[in-house]
């Protein structure tokens, strides 16, 4: 026996009206304590005023906030160059080693094992210099 497809169709068609009035009426309640502001479009307006004043303050806020990290970054780098420049800890163990080395070279006899005088060719030669 054949079924009818209509009555599933008016089924249907009833279930997504009935979803699309329920789906209406909770999209368009207010949110909670701004009820007066759907009233009228006076009172929108003013309550659009008064949130754009305080999106206002907020962002004079992070402005100040923002020059005040700007100075203080400006200070420190000058007391930095005044200072003079930092070595990392990192650069400062890798030239403590090459020093230990050109000292290690430097303290050797000067004779290679070939029995002639020791000598550079080619590479950078460090001097000591006072440590940082």
């Amino acid at each position: 026996m054949k079924t009818s497809r209509i009555p599933q169709r008016l089924v249907g068609l009833m279930l997504v009206s009935v979803f699309g009035i329920v789906t209406h009426s909770v999209l368009a309640q207010a949110p909670p304590g701004q009820e007066v502001c759907y009233e009228s479009p006076e009172n929108r307006y003013a309550c659009f005023m008064g949130s754009y004043s305080y999106t206002q303050e907020r962002a004079s806020i992070r402005k100040d906030v923002q020059a005040q990290r700007d100075a203080a970054r400006s200070e420190r780098l000058a007391a930095e160059a005044e200072a003079g420049p930092q070595l990392s800890e990192n650069r400062q163990r890798e030239l403590e080693w090459m020093r230990l080395q050109l000292e290690y070279s430097r303290a050797r006899s000067g004779i290679s094992h070939a029995g002639r005088p020791y000598s550079l060719v080619h590479g950078v030669i460090l001097e000591p210099g006072p440590k940082p």
